[in-house]
């Protein structure tokens, strides 16, 4: 399987979040199934414009995420225009531009957006795959 890790995973891969490190699920994708994982410049930016509206809860910075996701040999998915035109074939109920071009840019590159935004848990679409995520307690863990 081919995926494009949407922002937040990124993040906590890239972060050493350990929920996700030690997640069973997670680990078996990564050993078994995932063959390539790609990165999208629209994480970047989607960090980088956290940052600069100063938003309290996000310590993070695009440069370094970009770097350590170089440095994890991830691969760095072009956003070609094109990609913009697959926005018609999505259907969200979510109106988050991140999350809508995101899901497109996967679509158009044939990969499986990988994600844990509660929003895409009960959708069903091919190119979404929902890691299902416990704390340690058993509760759902948000993004």
């Amino acid at each position: 399987m081919r995926v494009l890790l949407d922002t937040h995973i990124l993040v906590w891969m890239l972060n050493g979040f350990e929920q996700l490190t030690d997640d069973r699920e997670f680990q078996e994708l990564f050993f078994y199934k995932i063959d390539e994982v790609y990165f999208s410049p629209l994480s970047i930016w989607e960090i980088e414009l956290k940052k600069s509206i100063g938003k309290a809860d996000f310590k993070y910075d695009g440069r370094e995420i970009y770097l350590a996701a170089i440095d994890s040999n991830m691969t760095p998915l072009p956003l070609y225009p094109k990609n913009c035109l697959k926005l018609e074939d999505i259907d969200l109920p979510q109106k988050d531009p991140f999350d809508r071009m995101l899901l497109a840019q996967a679509k158009d590159n044939g990969l499986v957006l990988l994600t844990h935004d509660f929003k895409f848990k009960d959708i069903a679409d091919d190119n979404i795959y929902y890691l299902s995520l416990n704390d340690h307690t058993g509760k759902k863990i948000s993004v």
